[in-house]
């Protein structure tokens, strides 16, 4: 029997658009270090894709600002977790090597604000 594989799965790289579809959590790493889970549904050609993405704290700014949080002072955001969902922001999908393991990994990187037309 004729069986086929898609192993293409996941964002092309480039721009899209993301719209937060679930509260975003506040997890750790193997490490210890904090990061924030963002799950995400992009629209890719005819699919809907379900897209995760991992954001130490520490590189979150950039996230946090185009979802609306509100910077008090340099670096330090107030944000209400739950109001993010249905938010929706531009990033660009890249692919970048990890350096521990040297293996290619698709990351977000440049976000915007979606400004609605």
């Amino acid at each position: 029997m004729l069986e086929r594989t898609e192993t293409n799965t996941g964002l092309k790289v480039g721009k899209h658009v993301f719209t937060v579809s679930d509260v975003p959590v506040k997890k750790r790493f193997e490490s210890g270090s904090v990061f924030y889970e963002f799950v995400f549904e992009v629209k890719d050609g005819d699919k809907l894709i379900t897209h995760k993405e991992r954001i130490p704290v520490w590189l979150s700014g950039p996230i946090l600002k185009a979802l609306g949080a509100k910077e008090i002072e340099p670096g330090v955001f107030e944000w209400e977790k739950e109001e993010t969902v249905g938010k929706m922001i531009t990033a660009d999908i890249v692919m970048e090597p990890n350096p521990k393991d040297g293996k290619s990994y698709r990351r977000m990187k440049n976000f915007e604000e979606k400004v609605p037309f």
